[in-house]
């Protein structure tokens, strides 16, 4: 009967081969699904990355498209802001200027204090600096004129006369004086000193005005230049 009680000598054999047989099979399933896991992972990596990444661009695109509508924002702002400036009426005369008005022909214009208004003839006049005769080519005078004559006579006459006027016109561009619509033209004199005139059309009838761009008492005066009736 004690015989019975005993392990047989097979038993522990059959256990050692089924526990070689499980942990193969249990490495080979954790290599699975940690690389089931691992490709997974990466790939979810990946497509964060590539969303990420779509992200990024668009943001910059949205940047660049702001930066670039700011700029022309900008630029269109500083040329109306120099439009304004040049074609908006002149309101404020200085305090030592004095007003020439021209009741026939409907103009008026304001000058220095020391300065003196001189007509030589039927719409033609002289706004002149004291001692303007001393200086070249006229420099120290403003001319205003009304003529019978259109843009292209005007033009005709410089051209076929150029020894009678002093010199003859090589540039022309339409010009806004004093919220004016009208042409400005210049002159280069025999002694090479630019003269520029300002030509209005209105009524049949032509405003000239004379004046050196160098001057800043004729730019001053002659954005003054307005219609009274």
């Amino acid at each position: 009967m004690d015989n019975e009680n005993l392990p047989q000598p097979n038993e522990p054999v059959v256990g050692s081969k089924t526990i070689i047989t499980i942990v193969p099979f249990i490495l080979i399933t954790a290599l699975v699904v940690g690389g089931a896991v691992y490709a997974w992972q990466k790939t979810s990596l990946n497509k964060t990355e590539q969303s990420l990444q779509t992200e990024i661009t668009t943001l910059q695109n949205q940047i660049k498209e702001l930066q670039d509508a700011m700029k022309q924002e900008q630029s269109v702002a500083t040329r109306e802001e120099e439009d304004k400036k040049q074609t908006s009426p002149v309101s404020v005369t200085p305090g030592n200027w004095k007003t020439y008005s021209d009741e026939e022909f409907g103009y008026s214009v304001d000058y220095p204090c020391d300065w003196e208004v001189t007509g030589y003839k039927e719409g033609e006049v002289y706004i002149s600096y004291p001692g303007w005769r001393q200086m070249p080519e006229g420099g120290g005078s403003v001319v205003i004129s009304v003529e019978d004559k259109t843009l292209e006579q005007f033009l005709e006459e410089y051209k076929d006369n150029p020894s009678y006027y002093g010199g003859s016109i090589v540039s022309q561009e339409s010009y806004t004086l004093n919220g004016i619509s009208s042409n400005k033209l210049v002159m280069t004199t025999a002694i090479g000193l630019d003269q520029s005139f300002i030509f209005i059309s209105r009524a049949n009838k032509s405003y000239i005005i004379s004046f050196q761009d160098y001057d800043d008492s004729h730019l001053g005066i002659i954005k003054t230049f307005r219609f009274i009736d």
